[in-house]
This record gives structure tokens, sequence and C-alpha cells, in this order.
């Protein structure tokens, strides 16, 4: 397994509902010659909160990525032992049924599907 601490971290695309949001970076800075004092302090300061921002919204989406991948991959887990469960019932009284469906009937110790459904009707005489 990669060692999480060099591994690329996964980013979310444009767009997404859970992407993050990174404010512009605004560290370039036009001109020639020297800044105070004081106002090269304050570019320090905005341009490490403007790091610290992208590195929390790195953190986020690598988190949802994962955890979408995740989810992605059970799902094609659950898809394919569906579709092996259909492939085995080919044949037979389930054929292309799964359990929990409507139309799905448990079979019965000799094979058969078990659908014996017994209607009564009454018979009645007159006597004239």
């Amino acid at each position: 397994m990669a060692d999480t601490s060099t591994a690329p971290k996964e980013t979310l695309p444009a767009g997404h509902p859970k992407a993050g949001y990174a404010s512009p970076d605004l560290s370039y800075h036009e001109g020639t010659g020297t800044i105070p004092d004081a106002e090269k302090e304050w570019h320090e300061e905005r341009n490490d909160a403007q790091q610290a921002e992208l590195e929390a919204i790195a953190d986020g989406e690598d988190k949802v990525a994962k955890e979408e991948r995740a989810l992605t991959e059970e799902h094609a887990k659950v898809a394919k032992e569906r579709a092996k469960f259909l492939d085995e019932q080919k044949y037979g009284p389930t054929a292309g049924k799964l359990p929990g469906d409507a139309s799905y009937e448990e079979p019965d110790a000799s094979g058969s599907s078990s659908s014996s459904k017994t209607t009564t009707s009454k018979t009645s005489s007159s006597s004239s």
C-alpha cells in the first residue's frame, strides 16, 4: 500500500457539488523596489491564509473523492454479485428473477416453485 503522506491527493471535478472553492491568489505584487515592513507582513499573512485554505480544500476534496470511490466500488461489487446470481439462475423456475422482486418465488424442496394457489368455488343446488 502506498504511503499516504506522499500519495497525491484526489481532486473533484469542477462543478461537483462538494468541490471546494479557493479565493483568488493575490500574492502577485507588481512593481519594483521594496515595501514597508508592515505591508510586507500583511502580504505574508494573506499568502499564508490562502495557502492554508488551499490545503484545507485539498484535504476535504481528497476525503470526499475517496468516499465516493469506495461507494462506487461497493455498488460495482453488488452489481457483479447480482449478475452472477442471475447467470446462475438462468434456467429453472427462478430464471431471471432476484430475491426480493415481486415475481420471485422460492422453490420448494422438489425444485418447483411454490405457486399452489388454491381456489374454492361454491356450488349451490336449488331444489324445485
